[in-house]
């Protein structure tokens, strides 16, 4: 412990002072260490698709006037814990009130993006429309009237564990404290 104290005096500037011989020692270097993992950031949740531009004209191959196919949607920026994603595409102008084209839950995803692709089928467990049917079926307004049709996509953080077949009420009440972030496409298409 003395000689500690010793080598530390003979650095000290007071060592000089005294008229003693400092012996030179390197000068201390620091290394930074680069953190082993990084961090990237996510975009912010969105969806689009080829087909049409949000807010523009649903081609008529995605409604009931055409091949009545569901139309691709790219979604990006899923956020961390998602583990399943529900689609629903509904008609809030429908005369009768929201008419529900589409309802699919407990489709499998995980952080980042996520396809879904054209005339995509069952991609997870389907839930019925409408119609009282599985599946899409496309847009379908009354004569001479334009519709908006709402593409939503919800990131959830576990699956609903519903049943096929269950009504959007249903699957909507199921999402209550598991949605982590929603995000909406608007088309429109009319007859």
């Amino acid at each position: 412990m003395a000689s500690v104290i010793v080598v530390l005096a003979s650095c000290s500037p007071t060592a000089e002072s005294t008229g003693t011989t400092a012996t030179s020692l390197p000068p201390s270097t620091t290394t930074t260490v680069p953190p082993t993992t990084t961090t990237t950031e996510l975009p912010d949740l969105s969806v689009s698709t080829p087909a049409f531009e949000n807010g523009e004209t649903i081609p008529i191959e995605f409604t009931c006037d055409g091949t009545d196919i569901s139309p691709e949607l790219n979604i990006v920026g899923l956020p961390e814990p998602t583990r399943a994603l529900a689609v629903i595409v509904e008609d809030p102008d429908a005369p009768l009130g929201t008419w529900y084209h589409w309802v699919e839950f407990d489709i499998p995803a995980s952080t980042g993006s996520h396809d879904i692709v054209q005339d995509a089928g069952e991609i997870g467990v389907p839930g019925n429309n409408s119609w009282n049917l599985e599946g899409y079926m496309g847009p379908c307004p009354p004569e001479g009237e334009e519709h908006a049709y709402v593409f939503r996509i919800y990131a959830l953080e576990s699956t609903l564990d519903l049943p096929a077949g269950v009504d959007p009420d249903s699957v909507i009440t199921a999402m209550d404290g598991k949605v982590i972030d929603t995000v909406q496409l608007t088309g429109l298409f009319g007859r």
